[in-house]
């Protein structure tokens, strides 16, 4: 499977399915630009002569938030508890000062409708508990707004934060961990969410596919906005 898009998608789509260990990733989506600097996304890895926008291995947890930083992460929360989609997309960031109005709407539309398939899926988030360390056997998805380069050249400090749910839908209540990447930093006004990480710990056979269902839905409604094919 693989997906072409246009450089005016400025939206950086990181989904991963990780089962067994965080070492052993299956599913993965890379996000690569070729020479010709057109964007792709591919579930194989980019080729050595690729630019990958893949970000790196997950620093480590991050010390206590700073206040800005933690009014963020307490309005992801409630928004994550209530099932309210678009009070989560508020909080990422979408570079709307230097892409154009489309681009930014078409990014804030994804996060948008990764989000809702995450809510409907899954349900709403039941609690929160401070994470110290990340499960072995987890199956995760996450989603990054904006493109690599967009967040390489900004302001931002990026700081990231662990905590652990239970996320409840019907009778279904599974144990998630969330991993934040806020953009942050003294030459930053208020925090924004760069990416976003539901960590489905100890999955079942429905969980891992229900997963697996809100990565192909999406990328299914990235090639439909943008008029990609397979």
């Amino acid at each position: 499977m693989s997906v072409r898009m246009t450089r005016a998608l400025g939206l950086s789509l990181l989904l991963c399915i990780a089962l067994g260990t965080p070492a052993l990733a299956q599913g993965r989506i890379y996000r690569w630009t070729d020479a010709e600097g057109r964007v792709h996304y591919t579930d194989t890895p980019p080729p050595p002569s690729a630019e990958p926008d893949a970000p790196k291995a997950l620093p480590a947890p991050a010390a206590p938030a700073e206040a800005k930083d933690k009014a963020l992460l307490d309005q992801a929360q409630q928004g994550l508890a209530a099932g309210n989609v678009d009070a989560l997309v508020s909080l990422f960031r979408y570079f709307e000062e230097v892409v154009s109005a489309r681009d930014a709407a078409m990014d804030r539309k994804m996060v948008g409708y990764f989000l809702g398939l995450v809510k409907q899926g899954f349900g709403r988030a039941q609690g929160f508990q401070a994470a110290r360390a990340l499960s072995p056997a987890y199956v995760s998805a996450r989603i990054e707004s904006a493109a690599a380069e967009q967040w390489n050249t900004s302001d931002c400090l990026f700081k990231n934060y662990m905590v652990k749910t239970v996320f409840s839908e019907g009778a279904n209540r599974r144990p998630v961990e969330l991993l934040f990447t806020v953009c942050t930093g003294p030459r930053v006004e208020k925090a924004t969410l760069r990416q976003v990480e539901f960590r489905f710990t100890n999955p079942d056979a429905e969980t891992s596919k229900r997963t697996r269902e809100v990565l192909t839905r999406t990328i299914e409604e990235a090639r439909r906005l943008t008029g990609s094919r397979p």
